[in-house]
């Protein structure tokens, strides 16, 4: 994987890399995080580098967001594929929203109504409200825990 190829949230696959059980020698397990904090760094450097007078967080799902709002922006995902897993961390950042973590995580459970009215609870009932398989988290939900579930699945499994 190089850094055009990933996104700063898979950076924290180095936490799996860490933890990797198919790899016995601790110094390599170090080794290997290492190089993914380095690629996941180099890759937010090049970013920055490219709009320097701003270096904000940008996704481009924000701008679709803000231009249709919640319930037609969940409806349009569901066109686009059959589930997905969303790392809301990078969409709350372009909309310039910071809830604390009670409610990130209150979020990412799909309950709105333990959210103060706003939009982060209109984000979540929509989401709530997908017709679409959909699971919301921070990093951790679209890199080593992913892998290591995936991994789980397949454990006894002939290779294809």
């Amino acid at each position: 994987m190089t850094p055009a190829n990933i996104s700063p949230s898979h950076s924290s696959t180095s936490v799996a890399a860490r933890d990797n059980p198919k790899q016995p020698r601790e110094a390599l397990r170090i080794k290997a995080q290492r190089e993914y904090w380095k690629l996941g760094e180099e890759y937010l450097l090049r970013g920055i580098a490219n709009n320097p007078e701003r270096p904000m967080l940008y996704d481009r799902l924000g701008f679709l967001y803000r231009e249709i709002g919640p319930e037609d922006f969940f409806a349009r995902l569901g066109e686009l594929g059959d589930g997905m897993l969303f790392d809301t961390r990078v969409l709350f950042a372009h909309l310039g929203w910071q809830p604390n973590a009670q409610e990130r995580f209150a979020s990412d459970l799909f309950r709105a109504d333990s959210l103060a009215d706003g939009e982060l609870r209109a984000f979540t009932a929509a989401a709530r409200a997908a017709r679409f398989p959909l699971l919301l988290g921070g990093h951790t939900l679209v890199s080593g825990v992913l892998w290591t579930l995936v991994e789980a699945a397949w454990s006894g499994h002939p290779e294809p």
